[in-house]
C-alpha cells in the first residue's frame, strides 16, 4: 500500500499544490510618443583677418547640427542681420549652405530648408559657409562682432 501511495504521488506530481488555486488579471501598458528636434551644437564663425585692401573675399566657415524624431518635419535656417558692427562701422557678409557660396542661407522660415527626421538617433549636420566681400570701407585695426541664431522649426 505504501508502495501505491508512494507512485501516485510520483504520478501526480505536486500532491501538495493540487490544494491551491491561482488567479490573474490583465492589463495594458499604453505611452504616446512625442516629436521635436534638438540642438546638437552650433559652431561660432570666425573670418580671421579681414583686410579691405585685398583683391580677394574673406570666406570661412561652420557647421551646425540636431537631431530630430522619425517623421518629425522641420525647416532650418539662420537670423540676424548679416553685418558685424564695431561702434558706427559695419562689415557686411553672406552666409552659404554650399561650399560654391551660390546658395545664401534663409534667413526667414518662409525661406528655410525643409527636412523629415528618419532617425532619433542620426546627427543631422548643416555646413554654413561665409563670404566677407573684398573692398569694404572700415577702419583698421578694429574687431568686428554679430550675433546669429541657428534655428530649427518643427
Amino acid at each position: 500500500m505504501v508502495l501505491i501511495c508512494a507512485a501516485l504521488l510520483v504520478t501526480a506530481g505536486l500532491c501538495g499544490d493540487a490544494a491551491a488555486a491561482t488567479d490573474s488579471g490583465q492589463f495594458k501598458v499604453s505611452a504616446t510618443s512625442g516629436g521635436g528636434c534638438t540642438f546638437g551644437t552650433v559652431s561660432d564663425l570666425n573670418f580671421g583677418a579681414y583686410n579691405p585692401l585685398s583683391a580677394t573675399d574673406t570666406t570661412g566657415s561652420t557647421s551646425m547640427s540636431f537631431y530630430c524624431t522619425k517623421g518629425q518635419t522641420f525647416n532650418w535656417y539662420i537670423t540676424g542681420d548679416r553685418e558685424m558692427i564695431n561702434g558706427e562701422e559695419k562689415l557686411a557678409f553672406e552666409l552659404y549652405s554650399d561650399s560654391s557660396r551660390t546658395q545664401v542661407f534663409p534667413a526667414e522660415k518662409t525661406d528655410g530648408f525643409g527636412g523629415i527626421g528618419a532617425d532619433v538617433n542620426a546627427l543631422i549636420v548643416q555646413d554654413i559657409y561665409g563670404t566677407i566681400a573684398k573692398g569694404q570701407n572700415v577702419t583698421g585695426g578694429l574687431d568686428f562682432t554679430a550675433t546669429m541664431t541657428a534655428v530649427v522649426d518643427y
